[in-house]
């Protein structure tokens, strides 16, 4: 009696502790994705792709094929997103919004996937898609913005950039592409305006310090060029663009040595960059030394710039020096000539006076 009364009062606990085995089941798994979700967010600050990796793991454990919860997918494109595996990254938010369709967020993720990825017009489509699900969302508009400058669509970019700022005033990044469209457009006055919030928001950043010497360049501030420029190459000594740039705005001012200093410390970095033998060349022209800037603007031409434009810029150059080259080879060739004649009158008029 006692053997079934034990056996019956375990088979009526059975039910009670599957559904304690479930509900632990049910809390693990939260627990997991609570943890790569914080994860994920720490990792977006720091960059850190260990953390993405750790991301990944985790969510592995809780990603079966039976899987209805959207931001398991989600978070996984966002980790693959920053590892630069942008085609995967796709496909993970491509099931997202198919378990969640027209989220504006996930929306907004997977275009930035598939603008890591190249397609920008694929990426333009989905963030103007964001923009329709959900109008209130302002990362929306930024992408939009965003990928519309990188495609050179300027007008187009600060409509939609200015309607980004005046929802979000405080953003960075929104005021810096705003800027640098207007002043793509020529509208360098303008651009200052944003690009200085910008430095005010984010005084880190070199790229926004980089555009406003650029605007500074354009409207014939030498000093204000300079001043920026420097600002830019000390806030990412490891970037040779910001010391090309910084050589160029120098050469302006006239001094050529300080700009020399500059591309050298530049092609330390990148050897191969035709911008910095480039200025190189135009340095040593500013200070007379043709024949060496022959050489280097040569240099420049052999490793290939990137437009038409320069090249032709350079071959002006290029040519320039060879005509100065010439010249001095002249002179030289002459003076030579003049010597030795003057020498063999010299030389006539002391044998007739010793005779």
């Amino acid at each position: 009696m006692r053997t079934l009364a034990f056996i019956a009062i375990t088979l009526a606990g059975l039910p009670i502790l599957g559904l304690r085995a479930e509900q632990g089941s049910a809390l693990n798994r939260e627990q997991i994705i609570g943890e790569a979700v914080t994860l994920a967010k720490q990792a977006r600050k720091t960059e850190d792709k260990a953390m993405y990796e750790r991301v990944l793991a985790l969510l592995a454990q809780v990603d079966t094929t039976d899987n209805a919860d959207p931001w398991i997918p989600f978070w996984q494109g966002v980790a693959l997103r920053h590892l630069k595996r942008a085609a995967e990254a796709s496909e993970k938010y491509r099931l997202a919004d198919k378990l969640l369709p027209n989220d504006s967020d996930i929306l907004n993720d997977w275009g930035l996937a598939v603008d890591n990825f190249g397609k920008h017009e694929e990426a333009l489509a989905l963030f103007r898609r964001a923009i329709e699900c959900n109008p209130n969302n302002v990362w929306s508009y930024g992408n939009a913005g965003a990928v519309l400058r990188e495609l050179g669509r300027h007008e187009e970019a600060v409509r939609y950039l200015q309607l980004a700022v005046a929802m979000n005033p405080l953003d960075p990044k929104a005021r810096q592409y705003l800027g640098n469209s207007l002043s793509e457009l020529g509208r360098h006055r303008e651009a200052l305006k944003h690009l200085r919030v910008a430095v005010q928001l984010d005084p880190k950043d070199a790229w926004t310090y980089w555009q406003i010497g650029y605007c500074m360049k354009a409207l014939g501030d030498c000093q204000e060029t300079i001043a920026y420029f420097q600002d830019a190459a000390d806030l990412a000594p490891k970037n040779p663009i910001y010391r090309f740039w910084l050589a160029q705005a120098l050469q302006c001012s006239g001094r050529h040595k300080e700009a020399i200093e500059q591309v050298k410390a530049g092609l330390q970095l990148d050897p191969n960059n035709p911008y910095g033998w480039a200025n190189w060349g135009f340095s040593l022209d500013g200070l007379g030394c043709h024949c060496e800037a022959v050489a280097k603007l040569r240099e420049a031409l052999r490793l290939g710039s990137t437009s038409a434009e320069d090249r032709q810029e350079l071959r002006k150059e290029l040519t320039f020096c060879w005509g100065y080259q010439l010249v001095y080879t002249l002179l030289a060739a002459s003076g030579l000539l003049i010597a030795i004649h003057l020498g063999r009158r010299w030389f006539l008029r002391a044998t007739v006076n010793s005779m």
